[in-house]
């Protein structure tokens, strides 16, 4: 009748979705910052749009949909119950594409900031 503590598959696959769904919701902006480096020259108008550029619809995109999406990440990252281990991988990931993300809004905006100057 010996009991030895074990950790189930179940705080494994916990700590996964938690990268998961942060990552997620970070997706956003990584994906908006590769389609953005790919849209070069970006002062091209949108064909539907004549009236609106590349570059104002990148402003858009990463003023109110890509930011918001990174708060929420954070949130959730933050809400999650805190594991009993000092260090785990997935929390590193988090931590890393949460702030990469945040990283990536502020380039891109500072860049078109500055581009327009």
């Amino acid at each position: 009748m010996n009991q030895t503590p074990q950790m189930s598959s179940e705080d494994g696959t916990h700590s996964e979705s938690k990268f998961l769904s942060v990552f997620l919701w970070c997706l956003p902006a990584l994906l908006g910052f590769a389609i953005f480096l790919a849209a070069f020259p970006i002062d091209r108008t949108i064909p539907l749009w004549p009236h609106l550029n590349f570059a104002e619809g990148f402003f858009f995109w990463f003023i109110f949909p890509a930011p918001i999406a990174t708060a929420i990440a954070i949130v959730k990252f933050k809400r999650q119950k805190r594991s009993h281990q000092a260090f785990s991988a997935s929390k590193l990931l988090g931590w890393i594409v949460v702030i990469v993300s945040v990283l990536v809004n502020a380039l891109v905006l500072l860049g078109l900031w500055g581009a327009t100057y």
